[in-house]
């Protein structure tokens, strides 16, 4: 059965060096199905990870295919010496942490602070990372009931009910990971202006859409199949009847 996990991460250090990772994470790829090719963009590529990083053969030996449902937005500056760069998207049967840990070894000026939600039991759990120390916080119990119990009164249900109603759940969902990204902000001008308005993660089109990518992925099997049982019969050579040999009788 696969898991799905839902990722926020925001990076964050110098100017430069915030634009320099933008630029090294991205990654362009032609794609061709059939008569159809066309320039697939991931902002946020596996496959450039593993160039950045190569430690992380050793967690996946193989590099995973790109996430899913993955958006990006451009570099934004959050005070006189700082920016930060920000990506949201999904994987399947696959947590991101261990990536993102050998990722912030190779790039050690920058903060990255990445936020999973998994879908099977809506457990949300925050990590900060620089160099190679980590910190690790997770939504604890009573702050989830809490945001559950809002659910309840601002979408008029009660009890288990909140958890089959699609929009209380998204909102409950939306609280409980702002409040994870918010944990370790200080008291800084930035950390309070980012308080004040939060993210919008909503306004950028996801590229790599799970559905979509699902149709592609099912119609390239099916042309290789094709393709392999047409090489098959080309290759197949018509066996003749053989002539029978008369032998002759002896007297």
């Amino acid at each position: 059965m696969a898991v799905d996990f839902f990722h926020r991460l925001i990076i964050r250090g110098r100017h430069e060096d915030v634009r320099a990772f933008r630029r090294q994470i991205y990654r362009e790829y032609p794609r061709n199905i059939d008569s159809q090719s066309w320039t697939e963009i991931v902002p946020f590529s596996f496959t450039a990870l593993y160039e950045m990083a190569p430690a992380a053969c050793r967690i996946e030996p193989e590099v995973p295919c790109d996430p899913y449902e993955l958006s990006s937005w451009p570099v934004r500056r959050i005070d006189r010496n700082q920016s930060e760069v920000r990506y949201q998207f999904q994987t399947r049967n696959m947590e991101m942490i261990d990536l993102i840990r050998v990722l912030s070894r190779v790039v050690p000026s920058l903060t990255f602070t990445l936020a999973t939600l998994c879908f099977d039991d809506s457990d949300i759990e925050v990590y900060r990372l620089r160099g190679g120390s980590t910190r690790r916080w997770e939504i604890p119990q009573r702050r989830r009931d809490f945001f559950w119990n809002r659910a309840r009164i601002k979408f008029s249900l009660a009890g288990d009910n909140v958890y089959d109603d699609d929009d209380a759940e998204r909102w409950a969902e939306e609280e409980m990971l702002h409040e994870a990204l918010s944990h370790w902000d200080d008291g800084s001008a930035a950390a309070h202006s980012r308080r004040r308005s939060r993210y919008r993660w909503w306004n950028h089109i996801p590229l790599r859409d799970l559905a979509t990518e699902r149709e592609f992925l099912l119609y390239e099997v099916a042309s290789k199949l094709n393709s392999k049982a047409s090489e098959r019969k080309s290759n197949t050579k018509p066996v003749g009847r053989r002539r029978k040999s008369k032998s002759k009788s002896r007297r």
